[in-house]
This record gives C-alpha cells, sequence and structure tokens, in this order.
C-alpha cells in the first residue's frame, strides 16, 4: 500500500531548532572553498613540477566524507525539529470476477486451432496469470441448457487452475447429451448473479453446496 506525502504541507514540532541549519551551511562553503582551493594547487603542482612520470592526484581526495558528515548533521537537525504532515494511504482494491463460459455444442466446433472450447480455455488461463490473486476473486458458471455453477468467489489460484487444467479437453456438457444442443444465455446470467449476490460480502466463498 504506498504512502503518498505532501511535501508542501510539511510542519516542524520544534522549528527553533532550525536556527542550528546555519552550522551546516557555513561548513558546506567551507568545503566548496577546501574543493576550489584543491583544485587550484593540484594545477599549479602540474605546471611547477617536472617529474619523469605523470602525477594524478585525487580530484576530491578526502572531501567526500567531509560533504556526507555535513549533509548528515542537515537531516539530523531536521529530524530533531520533528518534522510531520499529512500523508495519503493509496489502497489498490480487488476485483469481484464472474466469468460465464458457454459449454453447449457449438463449443466443440473446430473453425478455429483446436475448438473454440480449447481456445476459450486458453484465454482463461491467460487471464488466470494476468491476475494479482491478492484481493482479486474470480467465480465461474458455464452454461448450455441448464446452468452449472462451477467456482464459488474466491481468491485461490489453485482452485481457479483446477478447473482449466482438467477441463482443457472438452466442455463438461457431452456432446452426446440433449441438454448440450442449446445455449440458455439466460439462465448463465441467472447464476452469475446468484454467484456474486451470495458471495459479494465474504471473505472468501466456501464450495458450493447446491
Amino acid at each position: 500500500m504506498p504512502v503518498r506525502i505532501d511535501i508542501r504541507q510539511i510542519a516542524f514540532g520544534q522549528p527553533e531548532l532550525l536556527w542550528l541549519l546555519a552550522v551546516p551551511a557555513l561548513l558546506l562553503v567551507l568545503w566548496a572553498w577546501r574543493l576550489g582551493r584543491r583544485r587550484i594547487l593540484a594545477q599549479q603542482l602540474r605546471r611547477g613540477r617536472t617529474v619523469p612520470v605523470r602525477e594524478r592526484f585525487a580530484p576530491l581526495g578526502d572531501l567526500p566524507f567531509w560533504l556526507c558528515l555535513i549533509l548528515s548533521s542537515v537531516f539530523l537537525i531536521f529530524a530533531l525539529a520533528r518534522p510531520h504532515g499529512p500523508a495519503t494511504a493509496v489502497r489498490s482494491g480487488g476485483v469481484d470476477m464472474v466469468i460465464l463460459q458457454d459449454g453447449s455444442a457449438s463449443m466443440y466446433v473446430q473453425d478455429v486451432p483446436g475448438s473454440r472450447w480449447r481456445r476459450s480455455i486458453q484465454f482463461l488461463r491467460i487471464l488466470g496469470d494476468s491476475l494479482s490473486w491478492n484481493s482479486d476473486r474470480i467465480a465461474m458458471a458455464l452454461f448450455a441448457h441448464i446452468a452449472a455453477p462451477q467456482i464459488r468467489l474466491t481468491k485461490d489460484p489453485n482452485t481457479f487452475f483446477f478447473f482449466v487444467d482438467h477441463l482443457d479437453a472438452a466442455s463438461p456438457f457431452r456432446i452426446e447429451d440433449e441438454t448440450t444442443w442449446d445455449t440458455n444465455l439466460e439462465q448463465g446470467i441467472y447464476w452469475g448473479l446468484r454467484l456474486i449476490e451470495r458471495d459479494a460480502g465474504k471473505e472468501d466463498a466456501p464450495p458450493d453446496k447446491e
């Protein structure tokens, strides 16, 4: 859960301590003077000395240590002044998703590679892989002439992928059954709404007993 802090609205519980920032400010000016002085001396040495090999001078020497010490003192003074301000916690809510899967005889048609059923299962697998499963929940109902709820609203990915793995080949509505030769979308929508109504307020749904 990311937290956002508005720097413009930060206040200090003990603002009288902020005057101490004058000390690291003076030290920072002194540090900058030492840096400039060091570079001038290095240039003078290069011009005024003749040596058989080229001399190398460290560009900063031990100055980075003192710079870090000055900056740490600045943060210490800010901490002693007790800064505080409003913070906004951003919550990313999950989604409740109900899948209505057509399982009628038309899903056996092979006008796509494999069959329409196999193609739809491939899509469901991709959909399951794209969910975070932290607060997202998913439910599923199959329908042909009748509807058959398969998964109650759950955030357990194993429940969802168990269905995808074991019904990859064909629909549970067998093509030999007479009820498979009909597509009753009304029944599918009815059971989809029932899954939402029964489990919308639950943290995780128990297995369907109906």
